[in-house]
Parts: C-alpha cells; structure tokens; sequence
C-alpha cells in the first residue's frame, strides 16, 4: 500500500528514505511500525530492481565458478563483520556489539546478503537433486502466504501429544508442515478450481497494471 501511494514520488527519494528508515534505531513498541522501518527498504528495491535481480540470477547460471567465487568473498566479509566486536560511537545507537549491527554497514550487509542468497539459490538449482527446491521458488508466495495455519496447527499437537520430542525435532518437523501444507493446498485448489483467491492477488491490489510497468535499469552481467 505505501509503495503504491509513493508511486508519484521519485524513486530514489523513496529508496533513499526507506534506507534511513532502516538505519534508524526505530523501537515504538508496535511491532508493524518497528518491522516495516527495518524492513521495507529490502521490499521497495526488491519491487524497482527484480529485472536486475533476475538478470543477475541469468548471470550467475552462465557463470558458476564466478559466482561460487563471489560467494567466497561475502562469506568471509560477511563472517568477519558477524563476529568483530563494534567500536564504542555514540552515534551507534543501543544493542550494538558487532561490526554488522552499526548503521549503514548492517544494511550493506543486508543487501549483500541478498544478492548471496540470489547467487547460491540459482548455483543450487543446477543440482538435479535440489528441483524441488526451484518449483518451491517459483510457488514461494504460496508458501508465505498459507504457512501459518499448518505450521501453528503442527505445533499444537505435537506439544500436546508428543512431549517427548525434543525442540530440534518439533522445530524441524513444523517446518516442514509450514511448507508442504501450503503445497498441497495449492495444489488442490489448482485442480479444483476452488479457492483461487487464497492465492491469486484481485486486480484492484496490483501496485501495476499488467502491461504498463516500467522496465528496471538495465544490469551489465560482471566480465
């Protein structure tokens, strides 16, 4: 809804002033407000730049060892920002004791975590043995959309009726339901026809019209 309400705005002010949001030490006590400062910044530059990042998917299946070497290099900046303890600033903020918690590093480091996810995902999904996990990836709105319900109801009874499971067990098994549940749901709406609106956004909802959205600034693929 914001995004679409911000539309008349320039997009680098609204990039720009979602970053701050993020940078910000923003505890109101509502956990809507707190979660969409800390959080829309990786939605807004998901939503400008998602030809870009499917570009860059592209690139990373055409070129695996130069991927896989750039996954290298953010797991050891990404390690070494983790674990250093943060210098004392006052312009730090509260509940800073690493590297990656001070402002402006913690969101590099939250987009460079996401262009990591992107490349290891798209190496991953030449393996024959990780296909489920693409369909999974083209059906992940369904997933996060339905998950709860399966994943609470998991939980329930298993902490009724299986006290005995340890919490590694119970955590893994309820993901698992948090996961296939949606699946099958979507499935059976798929063949029935059923239900469609659980998973289909209505027209009125679409920040674009279909047909009308600008093109993302084009990505030069690394040579």
């Amino acid at each position: 809804m914001v995004t679409r309400l911000l539309k008349p705005v320039p997009w680098q002010a609204t990039l720009a002033l979602a970053a701050v949001l993020e940078m910000l030490p923003v505890h109101s006590g509502w956990m809507l407000i707190d979660e969409f400062a800390a959080r829309y910044v990786y939605f807004f530059a998901g939503y400008l730049f998602a030809a870009n990042i499917f570009a860059l998917s592209n690139w990373a299946g055409e070129n695996r060892a130069k991927a896989a070497a750039v996954l290298v290099l953010w797991f050891v900046v990404n390690g070494l920002a983790t674990f250093t303890p943060a210098p004392q600033l006052a312009l730090a903020g509260e509940g800073v004791q690493f590297v990656s918690d001070l402002p402006v590093i913690s969101l590099a480091l939250g987009a460079a975590g996401g262009i990591a996810v992107v490349l290891f995902t798209t190496l991953l999904s030449k393996l024959p043995a990780a296909r489920f996990l693409g369909y999974l990836g083209k059906n992940s709105i369904v997933v996060y959309l339905a998950f709860f319900l399966p994943m609470a109801a998991t939980r329930a009874v298993l902490l009724k009726f299986a006290p005995f499971l340890d919490i590694g067990t119970v955590s893994a098994l309820v993901t698992i339901a948090g996961v296939t549940g949606p699946v099958i749901l979507h499935l059976l709406v798929q063949r029935t026809g059923r239900g469609r609106f659980l998973f289909e956004r209505p027209q009125w909802a679409h920040i674009e019209s279909p047909g009308k959205r600008k093109p993302a600034m084009a990505l030069e693929p690394a040579e």
